[in-house]
């Protein structure tokens, strides 16, 4: 399977990666952690030391939502852009891999210099904020500014996790999420109205 990253080329009208918004070069901040295909997209989670823990994949699922895929027994860690190259950057913390996906994409300038996009894997738990405190350390990040959509439950609980978890650890301040949630707000930008499961 050939893999697409900063290829010029969009992807074919129609396709998976299309239909979300995205396109070959939205890969790019991301380094080898992400990679994009037509019909799908990887994404390597990462721990605190950037040791690879396993390939999350999304593609085609039902009613327009995403299907997801994780290798079993394999532990979740963190999808994340490069390290920004200037001491005191600044962490946007999303959901997942799709969110960091959208959110890098909705906010190019800075990234790889001052700023980067982390995304959880779909949850939150001690593991995930230990190797989020050690990420900012290892980026010199000055500070995380918790972005995880909030327009559905489970998205709201696991912003309040993440918004307790790291209370007194680096200095945190909410960030406001787009309202129908990061995917959807890229598919609405670039090809009109967001599809089911934003």
């Amino acid at each position: 399977m050939s893999y697409i990253n900063s290829h010029p080329a969009p992807f074919p009208t129609g396709s998976f990666a299309a239909r979300q918004g995205l396109r070959p070069a939205d890969a790019t901040p991301f380094s080898h952690n992400i990679r994009l295909t037509p019909d799908r997209v990887l994404a390597r989670h990462i721990d605190s030391a950037w040791k690879p823990l396993g390939w999350e994949v999304y593609s085609e699922g039902r009613n327009g939502r995403p299907a997801v895929n994780y290798p079993r027994g394999a532990r979740k860690g963190l999808v994340a852009t490069s390290i920004p190259r200037w001491k005191g950057c600044e962490i946007i913390l999303v959901e997942g891999a799709l969110a960091a996906l959208a959110a890098a994409a909705l906010n190019p300038a800075g990234l790889g210099e001052t700023m980067m996009v982390v995304g959880l894997g779909g949850h939150w738990n001690t593991d995930v904020l230990d190797e989020l405190d050690c990420l900012a350390v290892n980026a010199r990040a000055c500070c995380i500014n918790v972005a995880i959509s909030d327009h559905h439950p489970a998205g709201q609980r696991m912003r309040e996790q993440a918004l307790a978890g790291l209370e007194n650890r680096i200095f945190v301040r909410p960030l406001p999420s787009p309202p129908d949630g990061w995917r959807a707000t890229l598919v609405a930008a670039r090809i009109g109205p967001a599809t089911p499961g934003g």
